[in-house]
């Protein structure tokens, strides 16, 4: 199976012409899995990823799988475009009651908290390189970045 783009976290919004990856299978992507460990995509097959409302319900290792899996899929240059809950917005939209935060909960259980900081410091450690993070869309970070020219394994990062 190839594609050169490969949309994770579609949900209903699937994309004509991308690999679409969903967990629901009412969803109707064409692969249905939580998106850490999708063997069937060769290696450095993709010239896009993007990912929705995928990372803050992993763990913290499952995040870190599935930031090196999408890195696999990637070819060298190839570039991953990524949106996450922002740890900081969640957490002071349940301080002000303002109800943003129920639009992420609303997805599902939140199994990881991300800051900018720290998911720059993980998409580096994955293998991506020119990395940038916004926060414009509250309360959601966008994270845009470049496969490095070869791919790292993934060396856990510490968790302070």
């Amino acid at each position: 199976m190839q594609f050169d783009s490969i949309f994770v976290g579609c949900g209903d919004k699937r994309r004509d012409g991308w690999l679409n990856i969903d967990v629901d299978p009412a969803s109707g992507a064409e692969i249905v899995a939580r998106g850490e460990r999708v063997g069937a995509i060769p290696d450095g097959s993709a010239r896009v990823v993007a990912v929705r409302g995928t990372l803050e319900h992993l763990s913290i290792h499952g995040a870190r799988l599935a930031l090196a899996e999408w890195r696999r899929w990637l070819a060298p240059g190839g570039r991953l475009a990524l949106v996450v809950a922002d740890a900081a917005q969640v957490v002071a939209s349940l301080a002000t009651n303002d109800g943003a935060e129920r639009h992420v909960l609303s997805r599902g259980p939140v199994a990881s908290l991300w800051t900018a900081e720290r998911l720059v410091r993980e998409a580096r450690e994955a293998g991506f390189a020119d990395v940038e993070v916004s926060a414009e869309n509250r309360p959601y970070l966008a994270l845009r970045a470049v496969a490095a020219s070869v791919a790292r394994p993934h060396a856990p990062a510490s968790t302070a």
